[in-house]
């Protein structure tokens, strides 16, 4: 038997398996994931499947997706690439979406020339805040809560920029309003001993007064002093505001030993030199002056006064005239401690 059969010959073609490798870096939501395709081989195809239901393809050797998460999390991304023959390898590697942070801050207290007080209402759902950046004019700071101080009035913005590990960013910004504490206080002025003046202080929430001697509550807006004692008494008020800032405001009260209500000199000199210039009454027993007027010979009012502490006093001119050596007549009136009226007259000697 041994008949030959006919031979045939055909050629293969057998692929070295791709190498699938790719590196992409961790981002945020909605942020476009940043991919590098470093696969060789004989490649024809690229597959990405980037979540169980989201696969894309592409041919090209340097293909890589458009892609971003719409939800953070930690997901996992695997490359298939595959020759012309179908021969193919995959490469599969994790990544971290991290949600966008929210920056936020509030002020607490904003003094003058004090460490301003910050709130720092920053968050993050996924992922942590890994820097913080602060700015206001030229004062940066890298701390969670920054040291800011302002030493003038005004206004000013403050930034704060915040990044996670991804690079996820967001920004703050708003305005604070430096001020000065300014406390209006009772002017300086003079009583009788064992008269009581009635303090008032405005302009802050909380006072204290120094010295507390002789004061009914030194911790009112509105003590009453009272002394047994002559001298000059140095009082400091110190107000505080709701912010925490802090004004202080000095009152000076002169006690006179005596049981009148002004006291006045019987003469003055106003020649300018610097001594006895100024006629002027000092209060020693009375609440309040309502009137203090002083009249020339001939009966013409030369100068008018309201209140013990709301002028230097008259300088002897009379329509900008220095007047004549002579008498001047006075008339006052007031009000005393008691609220009682009162009012008196006399006269001064103008010397020159």
């Amino acid at each position: 038997k041994g008949c030959e059969g006919d031979t045939v010959y055909k050629t293969i073609t057998v692929d070295a398996y791709p190498q699938a490798n790719f590196t992409l870096q961790n981002t945020c939501v909605n942020k476009q994931v940043v991919f590098a395709n470093n696969s060789t081989g004989n490649i024809a195809l690229h597959t990405w499947e980037l979540t169980p239901v989201d696969i894309r393809t592409g041919v090209t050797a340097a293909y890589t997706p458009a892609y971003s998460y719409t939800g953070a999390g930690n997901y996992f991304i695997k490359l298939t690439t595959a020759t012309p023959n179908g021969c193919a390898n995959s490469s599969t590697k994790p990544i971290s979406i991290e949600s966008n942070p929210t920056a936020a801050f509030a002020v607490t207290e904003a003094c003058l020339g004090k460490i301003i007080l910050l709130q720092n209402n920053s968050s993050n759902i996924s992922g942590a805040i890994t820097d913080y950046n602060w700015l206001s004019g030229s004062q940066v700071s890298s701390a969670v809560l920054p040291d800011f101080i302002y030493n003038m009035v005004g206004d000013y913005d403050i930034r704060l920029n915040i990044n996670t590990a991804n690079g996820c960013t967001a920004t703050a910004l708003q305005s604070v309003s430096i001020r000065a504490v300014q406390l209006f206080a009772t002017a300086d002025t003079g009583i009788a001993i064992n008269q009581p003046l009635q303090l008032n202080i405005s302009g802050a929430q909380n006072y204290s007064w120094l010295p507390a001697d002789n004061l009914d509550n030194a911790l009112a807006p509105n003590p009453l002093f009272t002394t047994a004692q002559e001298g000059i008494y140095l009082l400091t008020a110190t107000g505080t505001t709701a912010q925490g800032c802090k004004g202080t405001e000095a009152v000076k009260i002169t006690v006179y030993k005596t049981n009148s209500y002004l006291l006045l000199p019987n003469a003055f000199t106003p020649n300018g030199d610097g001594l006895n210039d100024y006629f002027k009454p000092v209060c020693a027993g009375l609440k309040e002056l309502t009137s203090f007027t002083i009249y020339n010979r001939y009966g013409q009012p030369v100068f008018n006064q309201k209140g013990c502490s709301t002028s230097r006093g008259w300088d002897g001119k009379f329509k900008a005239i220095l007047q004549n050596t002579g008498a001047f007549v006075f008339v006052w009136n007031g009000v005393d401690f008691k609220g009682k009226p009162v009012g008196g007259k006399g006269s001064v000697m103008l010397v020159r």
